[in-house]
């Protein structure tokens, strides 16, 4: 039987071997499905499904209307193409069940079970996956049919069979789901990125869906930051989130510059989970991203803006309600950032 992974980033890369590792699954009967960019390996078969099926990628878990329809050419290829690399039964890992190209994965006719995979904050407080069908109503089956082609993983199914697994002890996760710790040996993975030592570290969210209003209160925090570091004389490493415009980076970049601060940026290749893993007395700081939480459980000390951010207005208060659920977790790990002044 093979095991189908989708891999969105480092993360679900690294998850994924764990569960190979934990499982003694033999490399041969591994596929990946990597979406939002290869993760660069050799070592296991694999398709980037943003250049085959571009037309798949970003829609919704139930769809549209008429979605199923308009869409049965890509998916009867995308079907044809996991026949054909999976050669019959697989076991489908998702790190989500929130996008229909993920529905499509664990509801293929050789898909003989689901489970999940780590993939951030996200997966920490059972907020990451389905409850209900939304499908109700006198024509729901019709509707239904139409949107998805009934192609849809059932939430009660979830609930009661799917295991997640997780790179951290199982103690930090909320909700029912059966859970199983599979932290790979991280000592045994080839890391040739930048290592830091005793430095300072921005890790950025993407802030991408943000109103203008928002994101000029993000830059307000940066700079009461970088105002703070050049009074302590502080050089900042910054690593972007590989979805952040060009223009929000510019935009953070320069307000170090301003301040006459030393900061080096990051290549967004860099393992961000392997640069804190082979780094040592990093301080971290950010406002939400999973890697600040990484950081702490792997000695670091992390430190978050989001009381600053928000007390700056309602707005950044309803921005953080309306798209994050962020885990109490969370703010038992990354303390609360202090300004200088």
């Amino acid at each position: 039987m093979k095991h189908l992974f989708y891999i969105h980033s480092y993360v679900t890369y690294l998850v994924a071997l764990g569960v190979i590792e934990h499982r003694k699954i033999d490399d041969d009967d591994v596929v990946m499905l990597f979406a939002r960019g290869n993760i660069p390996q050799s070592r296991f078969l694999f398709v980037n499904i943003d250049t085959e099926f571009p037309g798949l990628w970003g829609l919704p878990a139930y769809g549209n209307r008429f979605l199923y329809i308009k869409k049965r050419r890509e998916i009867k290829k995308l079907d044809s193409l996991i026949q054909k690399m999976c050669k019959g039964d697989y076991i489908c890992y998702l790190p989500t069940d929130s996008h229909y190209l993920q529905q499509l994965l664990g509801t293929h006719k050789s898909c003989a079970r689901v489970d999940y995979i780590e993939e951030g904050l996200f997966s920490y407080n059972d907020e990451f996956h389905k409850k209900v069908l939304p499908f109700h109503g006198k024509f729901s089956r019709i509707k239904r049919y139409f949107n998805t082609g009934y192609r849809n993983i059932n939430p009660l199914y979830v609930e009661q069979n799917a295991i997640l697994y997780t790179l951290f002890d199982k103690k930090y996760y909320s909700g029912s789901f059966k859970k199983e710790c599979v932290m790979p040996n991280l000592k045994n993975l080839q890391y040739s990125g930048i290592t830091l030592r005793n430095s300072s570290l921005l890790i950025m969210n993407a802030f991408r869906d943000a109103q203008e209003n928002v994101v000029g209160e993000v830059l307000s925090v940066l700079n009461r930051f970088a105002v703070d570091c050049k009074q302590l004389n502080k050089k900042v490493y910054i690593k972007h989130h590989p979805y952040a415009s060009k223009s929000f980076m510019n935009q953070v970049e320069n307000i170090f510059r301003k301040n006459d601060i030393v900061c080096n940026v990051l290549d967004n290749s860099v393992n961000t989970e392997l640069l804190l893993f082979n780094s040592t007395g990093i301080n971290i700081y950010g406002f939400f991203s999973a890697a600040m939480m990484y950081g702490g459980l792997f000695g670091h000390k992390s430190y978050s803006f989001i009381e600053g951010f928000k007390s700056s207005s309602v707005d950044c208060v309803n921005y953080l309600n309306n798209n994050f659920h962020i885990p109490e977790i969370f703010f038992k790990i990354v303390k609360p950032y202090n300004y200088v002044n």
